[in-house]
């Protein structure tokens, strides 16, 4: 058996070209089913989030997939054009790219907790797709128990950072009279979340929470004290915003 793992990142992809390939959990579910259909793949699991989408396979010694082609031409995009764009790993490889993935070892922000979950959401989905087995299974149970032991026994959690948490603390920086009026943040998920909570703590409140769900949207901005829209009134809510 053989492990691939196609990583399309900060550190190889611009936003334009990480917002390309995002994956919805819909679209997810349907590129494992793809996946698992292709000859010689036994397991798949795919992970996306807005700083990275990668896709995971596990296949027979004797065979191959091109993880470019398949996910370029999910997208209807060039597999070239996202072949420079990203880095294909193998093997031994594989396997150190996800430990250091869920200790935030490989994220934009050193040591950011927010990927151990979404990892673990990631494939919490997997799971319900059967699309990991035994091989997904161990890599990813036992990379989540490093994580775990990486951040009760050493430094590299003790600020309990994340990306959301540093933009913050830098526009506070540049803007120490903001007022909350002046604040959108656009999404409801874990980032979203995390700027939110990071303004408040920061006794910023009041601004206001774009989402595709105006529910969702809500219950966050409750929490801040402030408004709550849609998605289609983004460029409403931006046209009295200073920090976005």
């Amino acid at each position: 058996m053989r492990i691939i793992c196609l990583s399309i990142s900060h550190k190889a992809a611009d936003l334009a070209m990480r917002e390309a390939f995002n994956l919805g959990h819909h679209e997810r579910s349907l590129i494992l089913e793809s996946l698992l259909a292709k000859e010689g793949v036994t397991e798949a699991f795919a992970l996306s989030t807005c700083n990275r989408t990668e896709l995971y396979v596990v296949v027979d010694g004797k065979k191959t997939v091109d993880l470019c082609t398949e996910l370029g031409e999910y997208k209807s995009i060039d597999p070239e054009l996202l072949a420079s764009h990203s880095r294909v790993l193998t093997d031994a490889d594989v396997i150190r790219h996800a430990f250091s993935l869920v200790c935030g070892l490989d994220s934009m922000v050193l040591g950011e907790t927010e990927i151990l979950g979404q990892v673990k959401r990631a494939y919490a989905d997997a799971v319900a797709c059967d699309s990991v087995g035994k091989v997904l299974n161990s890599l990813f149970q036992r990379a989540f128990a490093f994580a775990k032991h990486i951040r009760t026994g050493t430094d590299i959690g003790k600020f309990r950072v994340s990306v959301a948490s540093v933009a913050v603390d830098e526009i506070l920086r540049l803007r120490p009279d903001l007022k909350g009026g002046e604040i959108v943040v656009w999404g409801t998920g874990a980032v979203g979340r995390a700027a939110v909570s990071s303004f408040a703590k920061a006794d910023v409140k009041g601004g206001t929470v774009i989402s595709r769900d105006l529910h969702r949207a809500r219950n966050i901005s409750e929490s801040w004290n402030g408004d709550a829209r849609v998605r289609e009134e983004l460029e409403d809510a931006l046209a009295g915003a200073t920090v976005f």
